[in-house]
């Protein structure tokens, strides 16, 4: 087992990662010092979809800064993007994880 990579998206599944892109991911702090997360998706396929998607906040020393968020659905279109953004309620947070499952 390797170590997840910080500050990138995991797919829960290889058919989620073979029908969807990720093109762009940006974080940024806040007025408030919280971390905003954005990643800009890209569908694969023909037909429209969906996926669910989390982010999981971390500290500096990669322990939690708070609980995952809850799951949202995006809705994708075919051959089109969709934006997922999440805010973190914590000050801590100085990484993320942001995860996609069918």
């Amino acid at each position: 087992m390797t170590a997840l990579p910080l500050n990138s998206v995991q797919f829960g599944s290889h058919a989620v990662a073979s029908a969807l892109a990720v093109q762009n991911l940006y974080a940024s702090r806040t007025p408030n010092d919280t971390v905003q997360v954005v990643a800009r998706l890209v569908s694969c396929t023909d037909q429209p979809s969906s996926v669910k998607i989390r982010t999981s906040f971390l500290k500096a020393d990669t322990a939690p800064s708070e609980p995952p968020s809850a799951w949202k659905i995006v809705f994708l279109q075919p051959r089109s993007t969709a934006v997922y953004a999440e805010l973190s309620t914590s000050h801590d947070t100085a990484a993320y994880l942001i995860e996609i499952s069918p």
